[in-house]
Parts: C-alpha cells; structure tokens; sequence
C-alpha cells in the first residue's frame, strides 16, 4: 500500500471521562529507526530530562540511563552510547541529571564541579579544562561554529580546537538561550519574536524566517495556558544540511470545551536556508518524557518518547 508523505496518525483513547488525541505529521521523513530502550538497557531506566539522548555521531546516540527510578540522584546515573543498529558501544558513570553538549562528532562534553572533561566516541576522557578547584559545574553551551564557553560565577571562558585550548571571546558569542541563535562569527542572527524566527543578517534589516506558531502555540485562544520560556528550546545545525530544531512542552485548555488541562510535547524542523518546516510531531500521551536531537549533519532526527527513541532520516 502506497502511503502519502504526510501521514497524520489519530489515537483515541478511551476512558471514564477520558479522551485524548494525538497527531503526529511526517512531512519530509523515511521511516524510523525504531530502538527499544528496555531491550537495550536491561535493568537500567532510560532517563527523559533535558538533553538527555543526542547524537554523538552519525550513527550512535547517546542516552542518560539510571539503576533505579529517579534521574535526579547522581547515584546509579550512566551515560550510555548506543549504535543504530541497537549495540551498546561504550558506557560512562554519570553525576548529573543533564547530558553534556557533544562539542562536535565524538566529543563529549561531562560537567564537573569548577570544570568539564571532554570525552571522545569511546566515552574515554581525553581532556579536562579546570576554571576553579571545586565549586559548582560550570553552565556550558557551544556556538554553532565550534566555540565552547564556560560560565562560572559570572566569569565566562572560551575554547576552541583539537585539543580545546582558551581563546579571546568571539566575536558574537550568543548562545542557544533566551530564544536567541546567532552564527560565531556574526554574520547573521536568529532571534524569536513571539511566533516569528527573525533572520538579521549582518548590515541588513531583520526579516521574517520561519512560522513558530503550531510549535510554541500562542495563548490567546485558551482560557488556560502555559507556554513557559523554560520548555521551548532550540538546537541549531549547520553541516550537510542547515536545520534548527524546536521543541516545546506547555499546557492549554480547554482542548474541546469539555475537556480539561492538556499538556502537550511539539517538535518541528525548519531548514534554515527557506525557512520552510520539514518535520513535524506531537504527543499528548506522554508528552513529559519526550526528548528529541538532531544529528551533525542535520539529516537524522531522534526522538525519545521514554522506553523507545526513533531515528527519521530527514530528506
């Protein structure tokens, strides 16, 4: 049978005053790589807090896995790297219930108290960059051009290379926050102006990029809503394909006029050179535990709904 590009999937579930819709839209995607979680992990829980499953390459994620229930206790915590054909590659023991940045393919980024190590792609420690003994980890993101920055205390530092070593700061060095995503060398920024992805070149005037809409949703149509700042995140890639990636979780009511708060997990694709959405997805069943990454490259796309993660090769 012949199936569409665009497949919409409706699950209705059935309950004493329960109802519940879920839609997921594949606009540009072959079919998933499917990885069972529970079959690969064996007695460890597969953890969904932020950043807890990236690409570390191409081919192999990386997920944060616990011995017991609770992802937020440093104890049993491990990161684990998984091939796409479902083999355990290499494990690390973990201290913290966020994975670090893959700098790049085959680096990993482990926060410490006053520093990080960076690991390579057989979870092996390669380096470690120390700003203070002791202390709190250091808030970590990665520009989309390579440059690591480190803030501690209110004091960043910046690296750059193989191995990293410290350089003066960039020249733009926003980050992926605040809605704001802006190139290391300044050319061009992206910014979020309510539901728009504003382009600024450099020299030029700001323009509309990208419809944010159905994946940060507006409010003004529910009696009751959430769309913090806090669940709206964006990841940038600029390989063989130039892409960002936004995910939300929020809450709105009603769904129908007799249905109550629904809280919902969105995920969209854009390519960043038209502007156009090329993947796209929602979960209203378990929308808590989903986590979704792009790859280097930008042509795969995982998405961690708790006990499984499909891998789409986007097109």
């Amino acid at each position: 049978m012949h199936l569409p590009k665009t497949l919409v999937t409706f699950l209705i579930v059935f309950g004493v005053g329960l109802s519940v819709l879920i839609f997921a839209q594949f606009s540009s995607a072959s079919e998933p790589v499917v990885l069972d979680l529970h079959s690969i992990l064996g007695t460890l829980h597969p953890c969904s807090t932020p950043g807890a499953v990236q690409f570390l390459s191409e081919d192999e994620i990386v997920v944060l896995a616990s011995e017991g229930e609770n992802c937020f206790v440093a104890d049993g915590l491990q990161v684990v790297a998984i091939s796409l054909d479902s083999r355990i590659v290499a494990r690390h023991p973990w201290e913290s219930s966020e994975v670090g940045p893959v700098l790049r393919p085959g680096r990993l980024i482990v926060p410490e108290p006053g520093a990080v190590t960076v690991l390579d792609e057989h979870l092996k420690p390669i380096q470690t960059l120390r700003i203070v003994k002791g202390g709190m980890p250091p808030d970590i993101s990665v520009t989309d051009t390579g440059v690591l920055s480190l803030t501690l205390y209110g004091e960043s530092h910046f690296y750059l290379g193989t191995p990293l070593k410290e350089i003066h700061p960039p020249r733009d060095n926003a980050q992926l926050n605040g809605g704001v995503i802006s190139s290391g060398d300044g050319s061009w920024q992206l910014s979020r102006n309510g539901s728009s992805l504003i382009e600024t070149p450099r020299g030029g005037p700001p323009k509309k990029l990208a419809d944010l809409s159905w994946v940060i949703p507006p409010c003004e149509d529910h009696d009751l809503c959430q769309t913090e700042s806090s669940s709206v995140h964006f990841q940038i890639v600029l390989g063989k394909y130039d892409r960002i990636l936004v995910t939300s979780l929020g809450a709105k009511f009603p769904l129908t006029s007799r249905f109550g708060l629904v809280v919902y997990f969105r995920a969209q694709v854009f390519d960043l050179n038209t502007g156009e959405p090329i993947y796209q997805e929602e979960d209203l069943i378990r929308p808590r535990e989903h986590v979704a990454a792009l790859s280097p490259e930008g042509d795969r796309l995982a998405v961690c709904d708790g006990p499984s993660v499909s891998v789409h090769r986007l097109k």
